[in-house]
């Protein structure tokens, strides 16, 4: 359970952090008058906040490569906990 803790320290840092730049992201494109994008993401959080922000999301792009040994257990968790949109495919 200590490795899972500490991944998941590490993804609500990332996720804090990835708070203020949608917010940072959601204010130029206002500035840019941009209303709508298509966004790379596998974060529905992410999306949920550019829409409360009125920025409207065309389609989601998704960013994903199959796990390996190093990586497997983070995307895990962050399937898991944070509810990322991951297919975490094996690799061939």
């Amino acid at each position: 359970m200590e490795k899972d803790q500490y991944y998941m320290n590490l993804a609500l840092q990332e996720a804090k952090k990835g708070r203020f730049q949608t917010l940072v992201g959601a204010v130029i494109f206002k500035e840019l008058k941009i209303k709508e994008i298509n966004l790379l993401t596998n974060n529905p959080d992410k999306i949920d906040q550019l829409n409360d922000y009125g920025i409207k999301i065309n389609k989601r792009i998704p960013l994903e490569l199959a796990p390996n040994d190093v990586d497997r257990f983070y995307l895990q968790t962050k399937k898991k906990r944070f509810h990322h949109l991951l297919e975490l495919k094996e690799a061939e």
